[in-house]
């Protein structure tokens, strides 16, 4: 399997990155985001290592949850690499929706990254399926009838 990724924006939902990938060899270096990093890995198994090298495996079926600032690694955890989509909303993005739901409060952190949760894993990856097929305004991308 080569890696692959797609990655886009969508501006309805205040430009937040869209990530899409099937990965082997990919190695992510510490790093960490502005953004939030929420999402599920569909198949295989993505190693990641946190809080001084802490680690943990993102298994099919695992929801990501990494709070803005979080510094951390990423690799392979299987011979077979991982497939998983990611999103990545800004805090400028989160804070209305967070202060909408839970008052002024603050924004909010994950106890931990990993979560194991069948139903919020298909929720999840069942929005970013919709958000892939929607174009830069929300509406569904009509079918390309050129060819």
């Amino acid at each position: 399997m080569e890696d692959r990724a797609k990655i886009w924006r969508a501006g309805a939902l205040g430009n937040t990155l869209f990530l899409a990938a099937n990965f082997r060899r990919q190695r992510f270096d510490r790093h960490f985001h502005e953004e939030f990093a929420i999402g599920v890995i569909e198949s295989g198994c993505q190693a990641f290592a946190y809080d001084s090298g802490r680690r943990l495996d993102f298994t099919a079926g695992t929801i990501a949850l990494i709070a803005p600032g979080v510094v951390h690694t990423g690799w392979s955890g299987a011979e077979d690499g991982w497939r998983y989509r990611m999103l990545y909303p800004s805090v400028e993005f989160v804070r209305p929706i967070v202060t909408d739901i839970f008052g002024d409060g603050g924004m909010p952190t994950f106890h931990t990254p990993r979560v194991t949760d069948a139903a919020l894993a298909q929720l999840d990856a069942t929005n970013q399926n919709h958000v892939a097929n929607c174009d830069m305004t929300g509406q569904a991308k009509q079918p390309d009838n050129t060819s």
